[in-house]
């Protein structure tokens, strides 16, 4: 069994079944072999199963009927020693908007993103071929995504652009300052930013 097989089986007993919603105990109910092999081979980076690349596999009209478990939910990070993880796989990674959004969305041939890992996406509103606006315009209005947090780094301090950014849904926003000094306290203040949103636990350490 390899994963398009796993995840074929799991369209065709949805066709069949016809069920409102679904979830990892239903794939268990009615298909233990596909749900061995996700369980053995479709892991996350930091732990558990990653059923958000399997669901997103799935045939569209079936992506909607998922219900995750509240176990599978995104937690923020407890130690230091989980940021360290992801930081080390992913600290040369720079992606154009084209490639974020592939990223993100889990197109293509990877990498991807990790279900369980918690995110924080910086855009500059210049990226190269798709716009960092229109990156932020596609995550905010996806359901799966849409509550990583979003903030936006620009030299650009347009008053017509950030605003845009806000009203898209960015958490913040941020002018690059060119001169050194004034960028270091520009990197200080992303910096508090992000422990006080998404790493609280970390910030009281």
């Amino acid at each position: 069994m390899d994963f398009d097989y796993a995840v074929k089986t799991i369209n065709k007993l949805l066709i069949e079944k016809r069920p409102d919603t679904f979830n990892s105990s239903w794939i268990l109910k009615h298909a233990p072999n596909v749900y061995q092999f996700i369980q053995e081979n479709v892991r996350a980076e930091i732990g558990g199963i990653d059923w958000d690349r399997v669901t997103r596999a799935l045939d569209r009209r079936f992506q909607r009927k998922w219900m995750a478990s509240s176990r599978n939910r995104t937690n923020l990070y407890r130690k230091k020693a989980e940021v360290g993880v992801i930081l080390k796989k992913y600290h040369t990674k720079l992606y154009a908007g084209e490639d974020t959004l592939k990223f993100l969305f889990k197109r293509g041939s990877g990498p991807y993103r990790e279900e369980g890992v918690l995110y924080v996406l910086f855009l500059d509103i210049r990226l190269p071929g798709i716009s960092g606006i229109e990156v932020l315009r596609q995550v905010k209005k996806d359901t799966w995504v849409n509550e990583i947090p979003v903030i936006m780094l620009s030299v650009s301090d347009i008053p017509e652009k950030i605003e845009q950014c806000r009203r898209l849904g960015c958490d913040n926003y941020f002018v690059k300052q060119t001169m050194f000094k004034k960028f270091s306290l520009t990197v200080e203040q992303v910096g508090q930013y992000i422990n006080n949103l998404v790493l609280p636990e970390i910030a009281k350490a």
